[in-house]
């Protein structure tokens, strides 16, 4: 196990622990390694069967994460966005930033073209009031949109952005621009 760094502390239903004292349970390095080797085989339901045998003792890793999406994609993709954000929330930490660990799972939906999923997964993250999402989310939420052809999706969160005085960054921008591309929309990439 290894510990939180910030100061403070977390009360426990037993104990209360300094943030910098509690403990931080790491992912199952075994686990880890059957997930990689299964999704190398194209072996989604054994990916998705392992990960939800274990996925309560800790938080997934990024970068498999992105390989449990794929897996729900195949398998099971209604019960994505309930189980991913639930075990986002199961395992938050006040040291980590939940937008970061959600940024692959958008990225796989909105590459996949699963734009229903993507925003049902968007929904179930944790919106609380005055909270701003970073670009790099709004830039592959958009993009999945753009790739789908769905302008008024786009149009609506390039709104809410513009409420929250954020900007699209570049890439997102150019995401926009080849969405509409390759689905004929040249008159709004001119808008």
């Amino acid at each position: 196990l290894r510990t939180g760094r910030l100061g403070g502390t977390v009360k426990s239903k037993k104990i209360n622990y300094p943030i910098a004292q509690m403990p931080i349970p790491v992912f199952n390095e075994k686990l880890r390694t059957k997930i990689e080797q299964e999704a190398t085989t194209e072996n989604w339901l054994n990916v998705l069967e392992a990960w939800r045998k274990e996925r309560d003792d800790a938080l997934t890793p990024k970068d498999l994460l992105r390989l449990i999406a794929r897996a729900f994609l195949e398998v099971d993709p209604d019960a994505l966005a309930k189980e991913i954000a639930a075990h986002l929330r199961m395992h938050w930490q006040p040291e980590w930033h939940w937008k970061a660990v959600a940024l692959p799972v958008l990225d796989v939906l909105a590459r996949a073209g699963e734009t229903s999923s993507m925003e049902k997964f968007w929904q179930k993250l944790p919106h609380e009031k005055g909270d701003k999402y970073n670009y790099r989310l709004y830039d592959v939420l958009i993009g999945g949109f753009a790739s789908a052809g769905q302008v008024d999706k786009v149009k609506h969160y390039e709104g809410v952005i513009r409420r929250q005085r954020l900007r699209l960054s570049a890439r997102g921008f150019s995401l926009i621009i080849k969405g509409y591309l390759k689905n004929g929309l040249v008159d709004e990439v001119f808008e």
